[in-house]
């Protein structure tokens, strides 16, 4: 009678699972962020501190902020609204 009220079930054999790490779940984003975030972020930077011609090292686009012109004031007025709207 005990055989009938607590069937004993048999293990499934043949079969593995995968156990999935929290990092293996996150790899298509952290994927997609460096290939679309990270990766153009880089390029933009190392263009903007390379030189086109002599293909050296220079802070000239920077500079050209901070000697004043309309690049100044775009950025006052962005970083005055960024303030605002903390």
């Amino acid at each position: 009678m005990t055989d009938i009220a607590s069937p004993a079930i048999a293990p499934r054999r043949g079969r593995w699972r995968l156990k999935v790490d929290p990092l293996f779940l996150a790899a298509p984003g952290i994927l997609f962020l460096i290939l679309f975030l990270v990766f153009p972020t880089a390029q933009v930077l190392s263009l903007s501190l390379i030189d086109k011609v002599t293909g050296a090292f220079t802070l000239a686009a920077f500079a050209r902020i901070w000697n004043g012109g309309p690049y100044l004031s775009v950025l006052s007025t962005t970083f005055s609204v960024a303030l605002w709207t903390a």
